[in-house]
This record gives structure tokens, sequence and C-alpha cells, in this order.
């Protein structure tokens, strides 16, 4: 014991000599210079969707950062959700980090061994809990405090998605989701293309897979669109969420399964440990539907049965809009979906028919950011956003009604203490709520006043919290502190901690100090006017170093049907190292994300609305110079890029990265599941019907039949297992563009996915230096 003692003293040590050093690298003037490739890719990052954990004193905050060098190609489409080890890939890379709120002294407790993710203190403060492969497999392991001893406490291989490890009360037990008992990693792998009912022969060596769909008759009145609304799902989560639920003994390190084989998205530990709540995704609500049907239950220990309370309602993709009441008696959800179904319901733990508080007419409730209705301390109230405002549903009433609405704010998170309880630091008469001002995109912290539903403004600041999203228990036990993580754009995530009324605020972590040195591009948030009128906005990040009256080439990121000025106040207006366009800027590029309106049926036609106006803009500012004008986008990004393209001959240069260019081909896109999520992209996202009802809509939004109009040399980067937008979208436009004799390059990443922000170091290195040479070599000399 005195050994780890020890040890644990020697790495604080060093965790403070890190810090002053790097605040030593701070005092010295920032230069002006590019900012490295490697060194930006290098960094580290708070992994997202992972929690950050106050130990129970509220001495500690636990949390997972992401070192981007240790991520690895898969090679394998099966393993692009669990790894091979059966890590979640949001905690590949990752490691758990300590950090003291009384002095910011950080300590790696995982020590870059192995992937590790999302820890959980123990309630007595002993352990913290987290999940990890660092033994060959993802297990379950414990940190024994304060020592920093590492100990796996279940053979057992964990089935975690985003779903934290939950302690019991008496600190004995965590619940957890598990592979089936039985199953095998390559088994689990092998179910992502094996669970769509299907023929198939295994004879004389065949390896053929026949897929089939049942004749549809039109008797009995059925529509034209009733008939061709018969198909296959978007996509496939049966796999995915497969798993047992199992109660782990971390002393005597016994596995309990308590729920197996079922389909389990999130689950819930009661406040008293007695029951867990799950829900269990069971369809999609319709065909073409995006919308996922969940049934929720409830398991009892005492009983030893499960039983389903809430069939068949909508929530998010990941079936969290959940919680329990303090009494453990009933849970409280939040459906999604349209406005006349977007409701808060409460049903009793034991079953029964499900309460609808909000039945009176009300504003959209659905679609307003990730938190379950959380309650209050008496357990006779539900706190919720909706319509931007905070609202309250009473049980005993049985109606919703709104407690404030702040003008020109819009509220984005209700802070909440442990077991989504609302925080109110003064015993019930407040609460604090954090707000975004959309027409400055600052962000800050509001204290409310229950009753009257009186604001007033604690902290406001050009930053972005929550983005991408980082859950935990925010607050202490106490109620005294809390912490959150903030950045702005020259600045990554950092934690904070502050007391409630947000006036002594403490940076209490720097977790990638060699980035101060650099002179990093400032933002600008700018507006203009589509051609149809419509009032947009845009996020200008400018070269560093800036001079006024200095023009500079421009590069314009964008994804149509989005609000990209919201990233703003992102580091680099970026959410992963692999997009900081920080990369950019410090080379003498000017940045613009614009919003930009793509409405069903007319995508090609909304870009050249929307987007060039704001480019005329910059151009208008004195800022970019309109002979060096860039493009880029990603996946839809792409397709809009291609699409600009064929229709401009503005850009000197372009960018397409997992994009499509045929809707058609979109359209028959089809997985090896036998899913197609191409066919509700076309009928709801670009065209709103099918491909046969609306054959010309489909051939004039289909840029690749407009190569030959390309007079902008095009870079196309793709990853070879791009199971979203299929490799072959992309081969189809770089052999038209060959063909024709158009400048263009195709640059295929093996054994690499969708998203740049899940591939291999070596591969997102490699990417963005051919990324930064194609846009040097077509915009940073006139030809």
């Amino acid at each position: 014991m005195l050994v780890r003692t020890i040890v644990f003293l020697s790495v604080v040590v060093v965790s403070l000599a890190c810090v002053v050093l790097s605040r030593l690298i701070h005092a010295y003037a920032q230069h002006v210079e590019p900012l490295p490739v490697e060194e930006t890719l290098s960094t580290r990052a708070f992994a997202a969707y992972m929690h950050v954990d106050f130990s129970p004193n509220g001495e500690w905050v636990a949390y997972t950062l992401q070192d981007n060098r240790r991520k690895q190609p898969q090679g394998d489409g099966r393993y692009r959700i669990f790894t091979r080890t059966g890590a979640y890939f949001f905690g590949v890379g990752g490691d758990i980090w300590i950090t003291s709120t009384k002095t910011g002294l950080s300590r790696n407790v995982t020590g870059g061994q192995g992937n590790n993710w999302s820890p959980a203190w123990s309630p007595d403060g002993r352990y913290i809990a987290f999940y990890s492969d660092r033994g060959g497999q993802a297990n379950v392991w414990v940190c024994e405090m304060p020592a920093g001893k590492l100990r796996q406490v279940s053979n057992a291989i964990v089935r975690s998605l985003a779903n934290p490890i939950q302690w019991t009360p008496d600190a004995r037990q965590v619940v957890v989701k598990l592979l089936p008992e039985g199953m095998t990693i390559e088994e689990a792998a092998n179910s992502e293309i094996g669970e769509r009912p299907r023929n198939e022969r295994k004879q004389d060596k065949s390896t053929v897979i026949v897929y089939g769909s049942p004749k549809v008759s039109n008797q009995g009145g059925s529509t034209e669109s009733e008939t061709l609304n018969q198909q296959a799902p978007p996509w496939s989560f049966t796999a995915r969420y497969l798993a047992d639920l199992a109660a782990i003994d971390v002393r005597s390190e016994k596995t309990e399964r308590v729920v197996r084989g079922s389909r389990i998205a999130s689950f819930w530990l009661s406040p008293d440990g007695s029951s867990i709540a799950y829900t269990m995704p069971q369809k999609f609500e319709a065909a073409g539907s995006q919308q996922i049907l969940f049934d929720l239950a409830v398991y009892s220990f005492s009983t030893g049965q499960a039983c389903i309370v809430a069939p068949h309602i909508q929530l998010g993709y990941d079936g969290s809009s959940v919680s329990w009441s303090p009494d453990g008696k009933t849970l409280s959800y939040r459906t999604g979906g349209s406005l006349a179904k977007s409701s808060i319901f409460i049903v009793s733990a034991t079953g029964g028919e499900a309460r609808d508080l909000t039945a009176a007419p009300h504003p959209n409730f659905g679609g307003f950011g990730f938190q379950p209705p959380l309650w209050d301390g008496s357990g006779q109230n539900v706190y919720f956003i909706g319509d931007n405002g905070l609202w309250k549903a009473s049980l005993v009433e049985a109606r919703a009604t709104e407690v404030t609405k702040i003008p020109r704010r819009r509220i984005e998170v209700v802070t909440l203490r442990g077991g989504n309880r609302l925080w109110s630091p003064d015993g019930g008469r407040s609460t604090i709520v954090s707000v975004r001002d959309d027409e400055t995109n600052r962000v800050g912290f509001h204290k409310i006043d229950l009753t009257t539903g009186q604001s007033s403004m604690l902290l406001e600041e050009s930053k972005s919290y929550y983005d991408p999203p980082v859950y935990g228990r925010a607050v202490s036990d106490d109620g005294q502190r809390v912490v959150y993580l903030a950045q702005d754009t020259q600045h990554g995530q950092d934690l904070w901690l502050a007391d409630p009324e947000f006036r002594n605020l403490k940076q209490i972590t720097q977790i990638n100090p060699q980035l101060e040195r650099y002179k990093m591009g400032s933002a600008r948030l700018i507006e203009w006017h589509s051609l149809d009128g419509e009032r947009l906005r845009g996020a200008l990040l400018l070269p560093a170093g800036y001079r006024e009256g200095k023009r500079y080439p421009l590069i314009v990121k964008v994804y149509g049907g989005s609000s990209l000025s919201e990233d703003l106040n992102l580091f680099g207006f970026a959410r992963a190292p692999v997009d900081n366009l920080q990369l950019l800027a410090t080379r003498g590029y000017a940045i613009l994300l614009p919003d930009t309106k793509m409405r069903v049926g007319t995508p090609m036609a909304d870009l050249m609305k929307t987007m060039l106006p704001g480019v005329n803009k910059v151009v208008e500012m004195g800022i970019a110079d309109p002979d060096r004008l860039g493009l880029m986008g990603h996946s839809n990004g792409g397709y809009c890029t291609l699409s600009l393209i064929t229709q401009t001959t503005r850009f000197k240069a372009a960018m397409m990265n997992a994009g499509p260019g045929n809707l058609i081909s979109v359209y028959g896109q089809m997985r090896k599941d036998g899913t197609s999520y191409g066919v509700a992209l076309g009928e709801s996202f670009y065209m709103g019907r099918t491909l046969w009802n609306d054959r010309l809509g489909y051939i004039e939004n289909s840029p690749v039949l407009f190569l030959d109009r390309v007079q902008t040399p095009l870079l196309i980067i793709h990853g070879g297992e791009d199971d979203a937008v299929s490799p072959f979208l992309t081969g189809e436009i770089f052999v038209g563009l060959r063909r024709l004799g158009k400048e263009v390059m195709y640059a295929k990443y093996e054994d690499e996915g969708h998203w740049q922000g899940t591939w291999s170091y070596a591969n997102q290195v490699d990417s963005v230096n051919r990324m930064i040479a194609w846009f040097d070599e077509h915009l940073m000399t006139l030809k």
C-alpha cells in the first residue's frame, strides 16, 4: 500500500510540473505560424457521449480523454461500432483521468494501456468503475482509491454504447450491459450482417446469399403509395443493442445476469437499487420512417421478473429520454416525433396505464436537447425544455405550464444532479440552466426562480458548451459546486469549476498545453440574404494575424440544410481534431461556414440561392479574394460541393469527402444486411417522393449527370469501408470526370469508414496533408 501511495504521489508531482511548464510556455508571445498537422491530430479530447463524474466528497472529477494517435483502422465494417476487443468506438484511445477540484492537479489513472472509458465513482468514494479492454477484451474494471490499484472484476464482455456504469446505493455492485452469455465478439460482429431474414445456401462451397421480398398485393383498397412503402428499414439496430443486463459484485467478482438476450438501448437503476428500467427498440414507426418505437420495461430484483410498462413509445435514437422519480415508484419519459405526438408521460414502475401530463394543447416538446424530464425533490413535478423555454408538468394536476422563457435566449440544458434530479442550490426555490443567444451565439448560465419564473443572468461568454455532448453528474453532492466543459474558437475544450452563482470560475484542466504557443484565427458572425430574401448567417474564421484591407483565399465548408453558423465558438469550428479549421486559418486562409436552406425537392437550386450570396458578402467585406475561392464538404456536404461546382465556375478548387453525386444510385444502395438507408434519404430528405413518382426530379438533382459543366479541380476523399455512402458512389464521379478530361484526384483510404474522426491517426494525417496541399496548389498562387 505504501509503494502504491508513493507512486500515486509521484504522478501528482509530475502532473504539477506539467501544469507549471504549460503556464511558462503560454507566457511566451504566440507566433503566427502554420499549426502542424501531426501536432494538431495528436491532441487529446474529451470523449463524446461520455460522463464527467464528481467524487462523493466533491474533491475529484473523473472523465475520459481520448488520444487521437491511438486510433487504428478496423479493416472490417462489422467492427464499426464495437472493435475486435468489444470496445465501444467512442472509447477507442481513451484513458480515465481524474482532476482535483482544489488544485487542478490531474492524473491518468489507466496510463495509456488499452481502451478505457466511462468512469463512475462508487457512492462511498472507494472505487472508480470503468470499462476497459486492457486485458484483451472489454470488461468492467475498478480503480481502488486512493492507492490507484486497477482490478478486473468480471470476465464477462461488456456491450456498452454510451451507457454509464451504475452503482447500487451500498457501493457493492455495478449494473452494466454485457454481451449475451455464450456469444463471442466475432459472432456479435457477424450478426451485424446476418440479422435480416433471408435464405442461405451452404452446399458445395457456394457462398450465395439470397435476399427476398414478398409481393405486396394492391387488393383491398390500398393506395399506390402504401404499396410502395413496403420496404426494408433504413438501418438495422438489432445487433448493436443485443445484450444482457447484469449486476456485478465488485468484491466477490460474481456476475449475475438478470435480463438475458434482449435488445437494450439504455438502462437506469432505481434510486433505491431495487429495480432497473430499460428501453428496447422494437421497430421503425412506419416504412421509410427513421423514428424508432421502443418498449419501456422494468426488472425487479425482489421478484426476479421483468415487465413492459409502456409499449411502442417514441423516443430518440438511443432511447434515453427516461427518468426515475425520487422514490423509485414512477418513471417519466418524453416522446419525440411530430408536434401532435411530443409529450411528457408518467407510468408506474409496476405497470398500468401511462398518463399524459401534457394532454392539453402545447408547443413542441420533442427534439429539444438530449435530456429526459428532470424530477424535483418532492417528486410531484417534472421539468423539461420545450419551445426554447423551461416547462413544468405537475403529477397532481396532470398538466404542463411554462415556467419561463428568457427573452432573446434559447434554453439548451437544465443543469442536473445525479439520478436525473433538478439542481436547486437553494433548496427547491430556483434552478440553473445553460442558454444560447441565437443572435450572437454567446452562451451562459441563468438562474430561474421556479415560483415566479424570473430569470437572472449569472454568466455569458463567447464560448460553446456541450459540443460534442459530454454528460455527467455536473453538480457535487452538496450542491455547491458545478463543473462544465467550455471551448471557444481559439481554445479547445477544458473543464471549468464554478459555485452556484458562477462568481468564482476556475479552469481546472488544460489537456492540450502544446497548442498554446500558436496564434489562432479569430471568428466573426456575419449575415446576408438569400436570393429569395431569407435572412441567413455564417461563421467566418479569419486567418491568423489577419490584417484589415488585405484579401485572402476563402474556403467555404458547406452542408446543405443546416445552420453551420452555430459552430462559431467551437475550437476551429470542429467537433474532432481532424476537422479543425485552424489548420487552414494558420496557413493564411479565411473559412466560411454558411447557413444553407435545402428544401425537399429542390436541393441543388436552393444551394445556389442561399450559399453564393454568403460568399459575395465576404468578398464585399474586403476579406475574400474573389479569384481564390475554394469549396469543401463531407457526406451530404460532399453532395452539396459537387452540386455547386456543376452550377458555377467561381470556385478554383474543391474537395468532397464521402459524398454522393447520383440520387438514383443513393436510392438503390443496399448494405450487406439488406437495409437501404438511401430510400429514406430520397423520399424524405432530398426529393420527398419515390424514384418512380419523380424520375425527372431525381435526374435534375443528381450532379453526376452534369459533370460536363465542371471547371473546378476536384479532390475526392473516401473511406473504403464506408457503409453510409458506398465508395462506388464516388467512384462513378471520378470515372465520369476522368472520362471528360477534368482535373480530379481520388484518394481512397482502405479499411476506413464514413467519418474521418474515426479513422486511424496515420490516415487522418495523410488526408489532412493532402487537403492542405490541394488548396495550396490551386489557391495560394494565381495561375
